[in-house]
Parts: structure tokens; sequence; C-alpha cells
């Protein structure tokens, strides 16, 4: 019951507003993986490496001890985004960190809570302290980032056109 669909199977809301949002963040990626990038880049934090989505087409680019030059690559970096959304402000910290277990050895890794109003400084300061700690114990690379649903829709509107009326 993993996939995401149109029709979605679940009853609690905060499972069909998720189906829902990545169902928004799937066609989009399906019309523009370009576009999807700068569009998940603009929710995330700024001080994180930007996430490389999709594949990358290279040509003439040596290896790191410079010994070989092949003519072309292709390459997708490895990366893991987790969601977890909130509607009622109900965050748990708790929760947060045993989804961070989920994480293999993607190159990058963020954790991203999606809520209907914004995280109090002192919640987001005390995540964050969290994460790292797991990262130091774990050797991660996790990042945190929370976003509001209002932040999704205006990070939206900024990829989209006007004749973009099927997204």
């Amino acid at each position: 019951m993993s996939k995401i669909h149109y029709f979605q199977r679940y009853s609690q809301k905060e499972n069909v507003v998720t189906n829902n949002t990545l169902l928004l963040f799937s066609r989009l990626y399906n019309d523009s993986p370009s576009r999807f990038e700068d569009f998940i880049n603009s929710l995330l934090a700024s001080d994180m490496a930007a996430l490389e989505v999709g594949l990358r087409f290279r040509q003439q680019e040596g290896n790191k001890s410079g010994s070989s030059i092949p003519d072309g690559s292709i390459i997708q970096k490895g990366m893991k985004v987790l969601i977890e959304t909130k509607l009622y402000d109900n965050n748990d910290s708790k929760q947060l960190l045993r989804h961070l277990d989920g994480f293999n050895n993607e190159d990058t890794q963020v954790m991203l809570l999606v809520n209907a109003t914004e995280t109090g400084q002192q919640f987001d300061s005390k995540v964050h302290r969290l994460v790292g700690e797991y990262n130091q114990e774990h050797n991660k690379r996790i990042e945190f980032c929370s976003v509001t649903f209002k932040e999704i829709i205006d990070a939206l509107d900024d990829v989209l056109f006007e004749y973009d009326v099927e997204l």
C-alpha cells in the first residue's frame, strides 16, 4: 500500500494529505525534473547542499585521480527524502528520530517535516540537536527541514508558469 494513488486507500486524514502532496510532487517531477529540482531545493533550508534530482549527462569529465577521462557519463546521485506530515500541530520529535533509521548510505539524506502551521523555534532547535546527535552516533549526514503547506504552494507557484494548466 506504499504506492501513491489518485484514489488513495487511506482513511486517516494525515495519510490522505500526504498521498495528495506526494501526488503533486510526482506530477511536477514527471512534467519537468529540472523544475522539480528547483522546487524541492526552494523548500529546503538554505544552508543545506542542493539536491540533484534525476540524471546528469557529462562529457569529458576526468576521474578524481586524473588518470582517465571517459568520453561521457550518465550519473544519478543517491538521495532519499523521508517525509512526515502533521495536520494538527502534534509534532513528535521521538517519532521523527525513529524515522531516521530509514536512511541507508545515500549521498543526500533529508528528513522533511510538512506541517499545516509553522513549527516553533524551540521545536526546530530540539530536532536539529537530536538529529545532530543521531548523525554523530551513526556516522550519518541527515539534514532536517520543516516546511508548511503554504510554503509548498508558494514554492510551486514560483516554478510554474501561467500556461501550466495541467498542474
